[in-house]
């Protein structure tokens, strides 16, 4: 039985801030770490590790926890990842050696890998049957704002009180947080679902990792998140580089030309999802990656800001169409195979896509030079793009729910 509406809308209004606060703590800590690594003796070496032991830790936890979750019930690990992401945050205001800045990471990085794949079982959950990739595209907003908020949120805590503070807010904000889930979050989208003790579990099938792995839409959808986060991953890295030391623009225009993606990205989300409602949903994640092929093939090609500007912009939109297109096939195989168990593993493949993009992209630069390597990472976006295009043959899971007549 579904929740009533004012459940349903609660529900994902504390999943949309959670989501906020959580991705302001992973963008808000990045630019920090490197002074707190200083601070205690870290080469760069140390730094690296640092780095590294996160998305290294969250890439463990994220399937682990998303297909347990589907057994367990979603607010245990919702809540015992953000008491891992408070402790992390408290530890920071008082770390004094690399052993424990690298022990915080770890229990920083298996927070989130507790949190972000519960989070997007939670709104997949949510997700109504007719209006999926509307739905998904809308409640991922809350990541990109998350992203622009977070650097601006730490800079101003750190310039007008002190290094700790952001952490301080991180902390607090994280508490209250969880007491809201605690007494408000429903338990599923539904009322149904196994009675626990004072919780209601919703049931959701349990498949082997084999049988997860064999299924072949499953696995096109995960392919093409690593493949365009590997690509994304080298626009984020390089481009500040190619317009700071290549046209000579101030590190300001460069911050505009890089956050031009996530604007244009967080403003198409929801038309992108209306489109993916009525459209062949592989088709479209196929058009709107080969838009983000071209734009990294030429980015390097940009005489100077407005022209890099645009073409930032237009991966904003590729991103904008493919993203909540992906989500939607992603819900639909979730109610096949289990929501926290489909949608960990896609978490996965975003972050192991962003770890290797600008490790592989930055042999790539030494070697080749900026623009071949922008031009490799376009090619990587084209494969991914076929990658999807294969899957496009009108069968019923490539049709929304409207255009396929559920």
């Amino acid at each position: 039985m579904a929740l009533p509406s004012k459940a349903r809308f609660r529900g994902v209004a504390i999943m949309f801030v959670t989501n906020v606060i959580v991705t302001i703590g992973l963008v808000m800590i990045a630019p920090l770490l490197p002074i707190f690594a200083q601070r205690a003796g870290a080469s760069g070496a140390w730094m690296g590790a640092l780095f590294a032991v996160d998305m290294v830790a969250r890439t463990i936890a994220m399937p682990l926890c998303g297909r347990a979750s589907d057994r367990l019930g979603r607010r245990p690990f919702l809540l015992a990842g953000l008491v891992l992401f408070i402790v992390a945050a408290l530890g920071f205001t008082i770390a004094s050696d690399r052993i424990t800045l690298l022990i915080i990471r770890t229990v920083q990085g298996i927070g989130a890998g507790m949190v972000i794949p519960v989070l997007m079982a939670y709104f997949g959950e949510f997700a109504s049957s007719r209006r999926e990739a509307f739905t998904m595209g809308t409640l991922n907003i809350s990541f990109f704002g998350g992203l622009a908020l977070g650097p601006f949120i730490g800079g101003l805590l750190e310039s007008r009180f002190s290094l700790e503070a952001p952490f301080y807010f991180l902390a607090t904000t994280g508490v209250l947080i969880g007491l809201v889930i605690l007494f408000f979050m429903p338990e599923s989208a539904t009322s149904g679902g196994e009675s626990r003790g004072d919780r209601t579990v919703q049931a959701q099938p349990s498949p082997t990792w084999k049988e997860l792995v064999s299924r072949k839409p499953l696995r096109r959808l995960c392919g093409h998140r690593f493949l365009v986060s590997f690509g994304i991953s080298t626009a984020w890295a390089f481009v500040p580089l190619y317009a700071v030391d290549t046209l000579k623009l101030s590190t300001y225009d460069a911050g505009i030309t890089v956050g031009a993606v996530t604007f244009f990205t967080a403003v198409i989300m929801s038309p992108g999802g209306y489109i993916a409602d009525h459209v062949n949903r592989w088709l479209l994640m196929a058009a709107g990656t080969f838009l983000l092929a071209v734009c990294l093939s030429a980015m390097t090609w940009a005489p100077g800001f407005w022209t890099l500007a645009a073409v930032c912009g237009a991966m904003g939109l590729a991103q904008g169409f493919y993203m909540p297109a992906g989500y939607a096939l992603m819900v639909g195989q979730g109610r096949e195979m289990g929501m926290g168990a489909t949608l960990g593993l896609y978490s996965t493949s975003l972050t192991l896509g962003l770890s290797v993009g600008p490790l592989v992209s930055g042999i790539l630069v030494d070697e080749l030079g900026l623009r071949a390597t922008f031009i490799i990472s376009g090619v990587v976006a084209f494969l991914a793009s076929i990658v999807v295009v294969r899957g496009s043959s009108g069968r019923r899971e490539g049709k929304s729910a409207i255009s396929a007549g559920w």
